[in-house]
C-alpha cells in the first residue's frame, strides 16, 4: 500500500467552526462582521467551537425583498466559512511527516486502523523482490544442452589364447558428420570400435587419428546431421567455477551426469606406465572408469574440457583443457593428420 493513499491513520478531527445560531442582520450600509479566527500554537490553526459572538439584533424591520436578499446571502457566507474553516482544521490536525516517496500524509481517519509501521511493513512484504541466482536451473539447462552430443564408446580387443577383452568410454561429437572427440587410451588397440549415440543407435566407428602429444583421438561415425557441442573457453576458468562431467560411468549409464568445482588448474599427473600429463583441470566432480572423453562442460553448457583421469583419493579428478584439444578437431575437420 502507498503511504500517501492510506486512510487507516487514526486522526483527530476538531469541530469546523459554525455560523452563530442566530442569522446576522447587516444595518443598512453596515456589512455583516466576519467570524473571527484565532490561532493556537498547539495544533496550527484552529478555530474555536464557536464563531465570535454576533452583535446585537436590530429591530425589527417590515419584511421585504431586500431583507430577504441579505438572510440568503448571510447563509451562504456562513456556509462558504464553514467548509473552508473546517479544510483548516483537517490540514491542521492530521500529523503531517513523510511518505515512501517523500510527500507529506494528508488523509483523514477513518476509524480504528493498523498503525502506520504496520502499513510500512506491508509495504515491505509486498514490494517485488529480485530473483536469485539459481544454480540447479542452470545446471539442467547445461545438462539438457549437452547430454544429445554425448556417446558411449564401446571397444573389444583379442588376448592371450583366444579371450577378448572389452572396455568401455566416452566421447563427444564435434562435427554433425560423425566427427567425435574421446580419449587416447580409450581406443589405443581396439580391434573393433562400437559407438551408442544419444538416440539409441548403434554404430561402427573408426579412428581418425591419433594425438602424439596428449591423450586425446578423434573418431567417425558414418552419419549426419548429429547434434554438435559446443565448445567453451578454458583459458577463462576460475577457481571455485561450478562444472559438470557427462558420460557412461563404469560403461554400464550412459547419460550420467556429476558436478562439482574447478579445483584446480595447471596440474601435472603421472599416470603409471602409460604418460605424463600437465596442465590438467583439477576437479572434485565424480570421474570413474567410462567417463574417459566424456565432455566437462561449464553451467552455460559449453565444453571446457575433456575428462580423462581419476585419483584414489576421493574428489581428486582430472580434465584435458579444451583448448588443448581445439587444433586436433581443427586438423580432423580439414583433413589434415593429426601429430
Amino acid at each position: 500500500m502507498d503511504p500517501a493513499s492510506d486512510t487507516t491513520q487514526p486522526t483527530t478531527v476538531e469541530a469546523g467552526v459554525h455560523p452563530s445560531p442566530e442569522a446576522v442582520e447587516a444595518t443598512a450600509g453596515t456589512p455583516a462582521p466576519a467570524p473571527a479566527i484565532e490561532s493556537d500554537p498547539a495544533v496550527g490553526f484552529q478555530p474555536s467551537a464557536w464563531a465570535s459572538p454576533a452583535p446585537a439584533a436590530s429591530p425589527a424591520r417590515p419584511s421585504g425583498p431586500s431583507t430577504v436578499r441579505t438572510a440568503v446571502l448571510a447563509a451562504v457566507l456562513s456556509s462558504v466559512l464553514t467548509v473552508a474553516l473546517t479544510a483548516v482544521v483537517l490540514r491542521a490536525t492530521v500529523p503531517a511527516g513523510p511518505t515512501a516517496n517523500g510527500s507529506p500524509a494528508a488523509s483523514a481517519s477513518r476509524g480504528p486502523g493498523p498503525s502506520a509501521g504496520t502499513s510500512a511493513a506491508s509495504a515491505l512484504v509486498s514490494a517485488p523482490l529480485e530473483p536469485a541466482p539459481d544454480a540447479a536451473s542452470d545446471a539442467v539447462s547445461a545438462t539438457a544442452r549437452v547430454l544429445p552430443t554425448v556417446v558411449t564408446i564401446t571397444t573389444s580387443s583379442p588376448g592371450r589364447r583366444g579371450a577378448t577383452f572389452t572396455g568401455a568410454g566416452s566421447g563427444f561429437v564435434v562435427d554433425s558428420r560423425g566427427w567425435i572427440l574421446t580419449n587416447r587410451h580409450v581406443v589405443t588397440g581396439a580391434a573393433t570400435i562400437t559407438v551408442g549415440l544419444a538416440d539409441g543407435r548403434t554404430l561402427p566407428a573408426q579412428v581418425y587419428g591419433l594425438s602424439s602429444t596428449n591423450d586425446l583421438a578423434i573418431i567417425r561415425v558414418d552419419a549426419t546431421g548429429l547434434p554438435v557441442a559446443q565448445l567453451g573457453d578454458s583459458l577463462r576458468l576460475a577457481l571455485g567455477q561450478s562444472i559438470l562431467v557427462l558420460g557412461s560411468p563404469l560403461g554400464d549409464y550412459p547419460g550420467s551426469v556429476s558436478s562439482g568445482v574447478v579445483s584446480g588448474l595447471g596440474r601435472t599427473i603421472d599416470i603409471t606406465g602409460v604418460e605424463h600429463l600437465s596442465n590438467l583441470i583439477q576437479t572434485d566432480a565424480a570421474i570413474n572408469p567410462g567417463n574417459s572423453g566424456g565432455p566437462m562442460v561449464d553451467l552455460g553448457g559449453r565444453v571446457i574440457g575433456v575428462a580423462v583421469a581419476t585419483s584414489q583419493a576421493a574428489g581428486i579428478a582430472f580434465g584435458i583443457p579444451i583448448e588443448d584439444a581445439r587444433s586436433i578437431v581443427a586438423l580432423a575437420l580439414a583433413g589434415q593428420p593429426i601429430p
